[in-house]
């Protein structure tokens, strides 16, 4: 195991990442507004340099297991997926332009977000890490867009702002893991190891 990698992920307290950190560095929003099924959603873009080189340092310590093929070449955090887009909010009558325009409204890539721990989810023998997070700003813009749900005629019970797990996606073993097809849930009950970058 790489010296750098166990100071990164068992020497520092479990919300010791730094605001100075390069993860912290403002980029800029991207829309994504597809015609495919999982092609319309919301995130908030993260600067990837040091996500990239989390990804290369755990890849090493786990004995180079994780999936090269499909490596991350960028970063987020997603505050609507594809199926929440797709399954309640479209049926309401909002589209992504309408979603996208809250979401710039609110200064989504100048929101505040705090890194917890670097966590894994598992289903059989496949495994996935993320950075866990935690997000007021994103929260607050996860809220925002429920009432215009609402206001739009959208049943309150099909929609739960508050149901939200925010995470950055390091890497996997076969392919990412998620709540709504295998049961994996990214909040604070899946730290596995303590990390500061």
């Amino acid at each position: 195991m790489r010296i750098l990698l166990l100071v990164l992920l068992t020497s520092c307290s479990l919300y010791s990442t730094s605001k100075k950190s390069e993860i912290y560095k403002k980029v800029g929003f991207i829309t994504h507004n597809g015609v495919g099924k999982y092609e319309s959603y919301l995130q908030m873009n993260i600067f990837f340099a040091p996500v990239k080189k989390l990804f290369e340092d755990l890849d090493q310590d786990l004995y180079n297991s994780l999936s090269k093929k499909n490596a991350r070449k960028e970063a987020h955090i997603t505050v609507i997926t594809p199926i929440e887009y797709r399954n309640i909010l479209k049926p309401a009558g909002m589209s992504m332009d309408r979603i996208n325009q809250i979401a710039l409204e609110m200064n989504i890539q100048n929101s505040d977000f705090e890194i917890i721990c670097l966590g894994k989810g598992e289903k059989i023998e496949q495994s996935t890490y993320f950075l866990v997070v935690e997000s007021e700003d994103l929260l607050n813009i996860r809220r925002a867009i429920f009432k215009e749900f609402v206001k739009l005629g959208g049943k309150p019970s099909r929609f739960d702002p508050e149901l939200f797990y925010p995470h950055i996606t390091v890497g996997y073993t076969h392919r990412d893991l998620h709540l709504e097809s295998d049961g994996v849930y990214k909040g604070m009950n899946s730290c596995w190891r303590k990390v500061q970058i």
